[in-house]
């Protein structure tokens, strides 16, 4: 059945009158009575009761009248969803995605409707083999995560804008043997005299260069082992060597550290000691859907 001879059906039933439910449906007077035939077949029952004076409802056409008005409002409701929808473009994603948080975030807005039936289609760039912000200068992704400090704002010049997210707070993980392994916490001082694991590789590069900036401020510069890590890959299996491993709260496999008896995940209680998430996107980019994006997470408790 058409949804058009569900609209003629309603002008019908709320005038009764064949010739002015016809002109309001610009249609004419023949096309409206073979289509109100159709319905009345699809229904199996007589929906309009007619002679040569009058027309009335059935108690039938009744029942079918508050039911084409449901179901035309709800077709057209979802018609204006699938436009919106339709002129939103696609928000392309890098970064810090494999931090459960960050995921956690872009999930959220994803599944928020606090704009009504506009929707955002996303894809995920999970690069590793350049820089994000490269990512973003050769226009692979409108959008990345990643983390923010004043060494890094420098690197990533005028040409972006940056917003931030939230602080992700240092952790140490070490062995169950480690001589920091029965304090409750630590600060930066305690890491001076030890040696830090450094995980290698683009996608770590500029986390290491923050734990680096905050060492310097606590008046040192770290000791280090570096393990080459791809992407992914479970923490749990670097092999620390009685070495410490600072990671972020947030970080999944932190969380799994935290439940084993072979590993001691201690929290950093300076304040200095977390990693700034921020976004960074182009300035002035048109794309809707990243306005939009942006629009979201402002709203998100955090």
């Amino acid at each position: 059945m058409h949804i058009e001879y569900l609209r003629e059906y309603i002008e019908l039933a709320q005038c009764l009158n064949f010739t002015e439910a016809a002109r309001r449906s610009c249609i004419t007077q023949s096309a409206l009575s073979k289509h109100l035939v159709s319905i009345e077949k699809e229904f199996g029952t007589e929906l309009v009761a007619r002679d040569r004076h009058s027309v009335e409802l059935t108690q039938a056409g009744h029942a079918l009248l508050q039911e084409a008005l449901a179901i035309c409002e709800r077709w057209d409701d979802a018609r204006r969803r699938v436009n919106k929808a339709a002129a939103i473009p696609m928000l392309r994603i890098g970064g810090l995605l494999q931090n459960p948080r960050v995921l956690w975030i872009v999930s959220s807005v994803l599944s928020s409707n606090d704009q009504g039936s506009v929707s955002i289609t996303c894809t995920y760039n999970q690069t590793f083999s350049k820089p994000f912000i490269d990512l973003l200068r050769d226009k692979e992704v409108d959008l990345v995560f990643t983390y923010q400090d004043e060494d890094q704002e420098k690197k990533i010049g005028d040409e972006f804008v940056r917003t931030p997210i939230f602080d992700d707070p240092f952790v140490v993980v070490v062995d169950a043997t480690h001589p920091l392994a029965s304090q409750k916490n630590i600060h930066m001082e305690d890491l001076a005299e030890k040696t830090l694991v450094r995980l290698s590789g683009p996608y770590y590069s500029w986390g290491w260069e923050h734990i680096e900036a905050v060492c310097t401020r606590h008046g040192f510069q770290p000791k280090q082992r570096s393990v080459f890590t791809q992407p992914g890959l479970d923490y749990s299996l670097v092999d620390l060597q009685n070495d410490a491993l600072l990671l972020s709260q947030s970080a999944l496999t932190g969380q799994f550290f935290a439940r084993t008896e072979t590993h001691r995940c201690i929290p950093v209680s300076d304040e200095d000691a977390h990693f700034s998430i921020c976004a960074v996107r182009r300035k002035d980019d048109p794309n809707a859907a990243l306005k939009l994006f942006m629009s979201r997470i402002a709203k998100l408790s955090l």
